[in-house]
């Protein structure tokens, strides 16, 4: 853990636009008090779930990513602890036009984005600066943001059969070997 956030905790969205009806806002998070806190439910007319917000200029871990993820002084929202992190509607369907989206900790992190109506989208971000990303989705319930980091210090993730199958080889070999010590 670095600061109080666990070092999955990756996603940094920098800056949103919502259209909610037929309004368009931008969202900067900057009138929020970038102290760690929650996005509030119904802030920008959609409610949150799991993305916290804090002031990524002067974060006191900072290297971290979340410092270039800023675009507007000072605030960047995060979903909390590399979990998944939603936009819901609150009252009416919502759009999702663009953002700029940054990784904190670990560059070449994997994002997922799905949204309600069976769109999704995959990005790779890393920490040296924000990425826009476009979207244009529309007639929206919900947006759900995934941060997968399958790649550690560099090392190939073992396939999840690898092991059951090295485990049944060396029962295979413990059983032969019974069978050519019990032989007369």
């Amino acid at each position: 853990m670095r600061g109080g956030f666990a070092a999955a905790a990756a996603i940094a969205v920098a800056l949103l636009l919502v259209q909610n009806s037929a309004q368009a806002v931008l969202l900067t998070f900057d009138d929020l008090p970038g102290d760690g806190s929650a996005v509030p439910i119904g802030y920008g007319g959609v409610d949150w779930s799991n993305f916290n917000n804090f002031d990524g200029v002067n974060y006191a871990n900072n290297p971290s990513g979340y410092e270039n993820g800023v675009k507007s002084p000072n605030n960047v929202i995060f979903n909390n602890f590399g979990n998944p992190a939603s936009i819901l509607e609150s009252a009416t369907p919502f759009a999702l036009n663009s953002f700029y989206i940054t990784a904190a900790w670990n560059d070449g992190l994997n994002v997922r984005i799905d949204g309600s109506g069976g769109q999704t989208r995959l990005i790779v971000i890393d920490t040296s600066g924000p990425t826009l990303v476009t979207l244009d989705w529309t007639n929206l319930a919900s947006v759900t943001f995934t941060s997968d980091n399958i790649t550690i210090n560099g090392a190939t993730p073992i396939p999840a059969a690898l092991p059951l199958f090295a485990s049944g080889l060396a029962g295979f070999g413990w059983l032969a070997r019974l069978r050519l010590r019990r032989r007369p």
